[in-house]
C-alpha cells in the first residue's frame, strides 16, 4: 500500500486532514480504516491522536513555517 507524504501537502490541506482523521476516530470510525482511507503512516496517525488527547484541536492546526534570515 502507498502512504501519502504529508510533507508535500500544503499546510491548510494537512491540517484539515489531520482533524478529520482524529474527529473520524472520535466518531466511532477504527484508526486502521481512517489510516487505509487517507493512506497516511500507521505512526502518524497515532500521533495525531495523541496531540489531540494532551493538547486538543489547537495541537492539529498548522503552524506558520520560520524563517531565518542571515545577515550577510
Amino acid at each position: 500500500m502507498r502512504e501519502t507524504d504529508g510533507r508535500k501537502l500544503k499546510h491548510d490541506v494537512l491540517e484539515a486532514l489531520r482533524i478529520r482523521a482524529v474527529q473520524r476516530i472520535g466518531q466511532g470510525e477504527s484508526p486502521e480504516i481512517v489510516i487505509k482511507a487517507l493512506g497516511m503512516n500507521r505512526r502518524t496517525i497515532y500521533k495525531w491522536i495523541a496531540l489531540y488527547r494532551e493538547r486538543g484541536i489547537d495541537a492539529l492546526k498548522a503552524t506558520p513555517l520560520s524563517v531565518f534570515i542571515t545577515s550577510s
